[in-house]
């Protein structure tokens, strides 16, 4: 018999490489992996294994593609309050007590609460949360991760328990959660069982929740929403129970506790979080979206709601947002109809084209689309016009444009949403003319910046510093509005594909072919220089900043890195390593994100075919 030899086969640590043939490649590199990474997910060290599955972030999902996806920072004036707990540190935080005699979680150097099968329960209550509105319905969560591909016990949350004298099973709410079966093993099919046991007086009800299978054992959220005397509970985007009936608590103490039930097992929880409505306004983010025209915004973290509304936004490309005062700035754009040959009259205030016989047969909505006045005779005044309603034979406008002639395009309208009134509104000048039909918008030095309009697509447009419905370029001031374009003086600039700025620094300037960089205020000397006239970014969002604020983009050469500071030359990153896959890709059929991953320490990099 032959003698068996051992190889030892190193985890490629050194990535994916396909910069030379086999023999060449580097140390520890590969030319072919899929779905593996050199960190390990729970561990947080180096480790060879797989890439770490998706959970949902929401319960709810949207109607279609996601066009934006916007995280806003807000002070709102309901009381909306979070506490959160991500168990940091080694030990459970101060803020926390033991209650029923049991022990306290030990906390996992990766910052996650655990209880192995040593131990018959931990179980802590929070402190008093003095500003909860009990009033007010409010949620208690906790974030559940298996452990070695299974579960092994059981999750409870505590709520409504006595202000001074916390006990559960004295006075309160216990939801239980069974993850991991009873005796013979761990489950490894992620099946669940729930009880909702409601204690007045040391004496319990039990309400049983709906069971189910995950199929394979989840992450995810057990939510307790509490609104009234009615118990809501999910697990991981399902909900298991609806408006179970309770005693009629007046307690606000919450807490958790986890039970493992399985020989060798662990229970493993992330994050523990309260959403409730106080006495107190705090800062807090809210995620706006939009999908198949609808505005989406989280009304609480986990949970997004459809803004109601009559305008709409496109649902077919990707869209740009600014965030400023508290408001997104949406870049909707897309034209209707155009021409040369208007007439406009006065009172009725309306606008007709001998080139367009039937104004209906344009898809015109008079919510969302403007008519833009340009090239004006007689008494037409120029500007930028609300639509009051639609005939076969004219369009009314809202307000008078003069009688006359003049050129016309009708398009989409950039849009204002505002989460603290609750209102979405075409953006409208107070004074100028908001720039229509840009694709490009972001914010700098508080002013908002449009750029890439079809018509112009060289042009960028930044409205006065304070003032995003100021494009008033007729003033004088520092302050002003202010247009231009991003090349040599003299020189037709190219069509604009990116804006991205680098806090208030400077701004990024990006063309197909060339990278421009403006710092300072535009209209208080600022300097205008090229970084590169072979090198830009292919799309509006190719782009991201790392942890040290250099930028990654995709062009079309590949991937590039450009330096926080902005002075040096973009670097190649991608052709040594890949040089085929991110080489002359083709941004009109395929649309590119990048996003920089905190937690994994690297850069996302999603191409969609728009086909």
């Amino acid at each position: 018999m032959g003698q068996r030899r051992r190889k030892n086969v190193h985890f490629p640590f050194g990535g994916l490489n396909r910069g030379g043939a086999y023999r060449q490649s580097k140390p520890f590199s590969t030319m072919d992996c899929l779905n593996v990474r050199p960190k390990a997910t729970i561990a947080g060290r180096e480790r060879g294994g797989s890439r770490p599955g998706l959970d949902r972030s929401h319960l709810e999902s949207l109607s279609s593609e996601v066009r934006f996806l916007e995280p806003m920072i807000l002070l709102p004036t309901d009381g909306f309050t979070v506490f959160s707990d991500t168990f940091g540190g080694t030990v459970m935080a101060s803020n926390w007590t033991i209650t029923d005699g049991s022990t306290l979680p030990s906390i996992l150097p990766n910052s996650l609460a655990s209880i192995d099968d040593s131990v018959a329960d931990a179980s802590v209550v929070l402190d008093d949360l003095t500003t909860l509105d009990t009033s007010q319905a409010y949620t208690v969560e906790l974030y559940i991760v298996p452990w070695n591909g299974a579960h092994h016990g059981k999750y409870k949350l505590y709520l409504r328990m006595d202000n001074s004298s916390p006990d559960p099973i004295v006075e309160g709410v216990i939801v239980e959660l069974n993850l991991g079966g009873s005796g013979g093993g761990s489950v490894s099919d992620g099946t669940w069982t729930g009880t909702i046991t409601s204690y007045v007086a040391s004496t319990p009800t039990a309400t049983g929740m709906s069971g189910g299978s995950d199929g394979q054992p989840e992450p995810g959220w057990l939510i307790v929403s509490v609104s009234g005397d009615n118990i809501s509970v999910w697990w991981n985007g399902t909900q298991i129970a609806a408006s179970v009936a309770v005693a009629a608590h007046s307690g606000r103490r919450t807490g958790f506790a986890l039970e493992c039930t399985e020989a060798g097992g662990l229970n493993l929880a992330w994050v523990y979080r309260v959403q409730y409505y106080g006495t107190v306004n705090t800062l807090r983010s809210m995620v706006v979206a939009s999908a198949g025209g609808n505005i989406y915004y989280e009304s609480t973290y986990g949970h997004m709601a459809q803004l109601s509304t009559t305008l709409t936004v496109r649902s077919d490309v990707g869209l740009n947002v600014a965030e400023s005062g508290q408001k997104l700035y949406i870049a909707d754009h897309g034209w209707r109809v155009n021409g040369t040959d208007g007439v406009t009259t006065s009172a009725p205030d309306t606008l007709d084209a001998v080139t367009v016989p039937d104004w209906t047969a344009h898809s015109i909505d008079v919510d969302d689309d403007v008519v833009v006045i340009s090239n004006v005779g007689g008494a037409t005044v120029a500007g930028t016009y609300k639509i009051s309603s639609i005939a076969s034979g004219a369009l009314t406008l809202a307000s008078d444009p003069g009688a006359g002639t003049c050129s016309f395009r009708v398009e989409r309208a950039p849009k204002v949403y505002d989460p603290i009134a609750g209102t979405f509104t075409i953006m409208t000048a107070t004074t100028g003319q908001v720039p229509s039909g840009c694709p490009l918008v972001c914010r700098y030095l508080d002013r908002i910046v449009f750029a890439g309009a079809d018509i112009a697509a060289h042009v960028w447009y930044m409205s006065r510093v304070a003032a995003p419905l100021d494009f008033d370029y007729s003033q004088e001031d520092s302050q002003r509005a202010v247009a231009g374009i991003a090349s040599d003086s003299g020189v037709p600039g190219d069509p604009l594909t990116a804006l991205v700025p680098h806090s208030d620094d400077y701004l990024i300037l990006a063309c197909r072919n060339s990278l421009w960089r403006m710092r300072g205020d535009p209209a208080f000397g600022s300097a205008l220089s090229s970084l590169s006239r072979t090198v830009g970014i292919i799309g509006s969002r190719a782009w991201c900043l790392g942890p040290e604020g250099e930028l990654v983009f995709l062009s079309l050469d590949g991937v590039y890195i450009l330096a926080p500071s902005g002075d040096s030359d973009p670097k190649q990153l991608s052709r040594e390593t890949l040089p085929m896959e991110f080489m002359n890709i083709n941004p009109d059929i395929m649309e590119v994100l990048l996003e920089y991953d905190v937690h994994s320490s690297g850069v996302h990099i999603y191409l969609t075919s728009d086909s």
